[in-house]
């Protein structure tokens, strides 16, 4: 497994029976009860195309019955296509920004070549466990200031306010408090959105923030899994942070990925 981690929460899941047209039932279930344990799944050596993927995605799900869209990302995009290129993507929930977050994304790598500087990486952060573990200090912070956001690109989304607008940090599932954010990109990466603590100077927001990176990425809740060929991963976005680090002009990459409801 060429995975950067010394951790276990992103377990592998062995049964052959979830690659079929047709998995069953009884498998399924045991695949979501330990994706409900550890928060990230790992199957390797899968053989899906598009749609086989759509049913298996729909089957982990539950529900056959929605018809949710798959993106599909090539890099580069096509033999004479210029280079798509990926910045270094903050952990965050996905779907926060736009307040459309999602119980879980399965992700699926159909081809990987020439990625052995690690571009292209998915990153990942059991942020359930984190938040049990931090220290007082660091989460009075986030409860009692919050996170504020700036949109750069409000043209997919104008529904979005043009200005900074607040999302609380926490959310409450089953009773039970989880994170709920988006970490700032680099500043010489800043294309997408800003982040900022609610009613903090510019320089103490900065210090704290890179503070909570770094308290995320240690080993004990981090991971960073190098994509091969085959790899399936289910990510429950409801307790775990992901994210990706940039490609490189070399790197060829065809994944697929999906946001499901975990019902």
């Amino acid at each position: 497994m060429a995975s950067h981690y010394k951790n276990t929460f992103l377990q592998q899941f062995l049964d052959a029976d979830v690659a079929s047209i047709q998995p069953n039932q009884n498998t399924i279930i045991q695949l979501r009860k330990l994706l409900d344990n550890s928060g990230a799944l790992l199957l390797k050596n899968m053989s899906l195309n598009k749609d086989t993927f759509h049913f298996l995605s729909q089957a982990i799900s539950l529900n056959t019955k929605v018809n949710a869209s798959i993106f599909e990302r090539r890099i580069p995009q096509a033999k004479d296509a210029p280079l798509f290129h990926i910045p270094d993507f903050p952990l965050h929930t996905d779907g926060i920004i736009i307040q459309q977050s999602t119980d879980a994304i399965v992700f699926y790598a159909q081809h990987v070549a020439h990625n052995t500087s690690g571009a292209g990486d998915l990153i990942l952060s059991n942020h359930a466990k984190a938040f049990a573990l931090m220290p007082i200090s660091m989460r009075n912070v986030l409860v009692q200031h919050g996170l504020e956001y700036l949109v750069l690109d409000r043209r997919p989304f104008p529904f979005l306010p043009e200005g900074w607008f607040s999302i609380p940090s926490l959310r409450k599932i089953n009773e039970q408090l989880y994170l709920y954010l988006a970490l700032p990109f680099s500043p010489e990466q800043s294309e997408f959105w800003q982040v900022r603590i609610k009613g903090m100077l510019s320089a103490t927001s900065e210090t704290f923030l890179r503070e909570l990176r770094e308290y995320l990425m240690q080993d004990e809740f981090f991971i960073r899994h190098s994509w091969q060929t085959g790899d399936l991963i289910l990510v429950d976005n409801r307790q775990v942070f992901h994210g990706f680090h940039t490609t490189t002009s070399d790197t060829q990459i065809h994944l697929y990925r999906q946001n499901i409801a975990l019902l």
